[in-house]
């Protein structure tokens, strides 16, 4: 493997652990399904997660 593609590599696979990284839990009622794969979700504190 050459240096390069060694790179392009450990780029892709440093991206790819930081967003399973930044994954969350959130807790609430369904307040309203857009584009039929968008979900917006109040929580306890009353704020709205998309």
């Amino acid at each position: 493997m050459t240096l390069t593609k060694k790179r392009i590599f450990l780029t892709l696979a440093l991206l790819l652990s930081l967003s399973f990284a930044s994954a969350q839990n959130i807790v609430g009622k369904v307040v309203g399904v857009s584009d039929g794969d968008t979900l917006t979700v109040l929580d306890a504190a009353k704020v709205q997660h998309r």
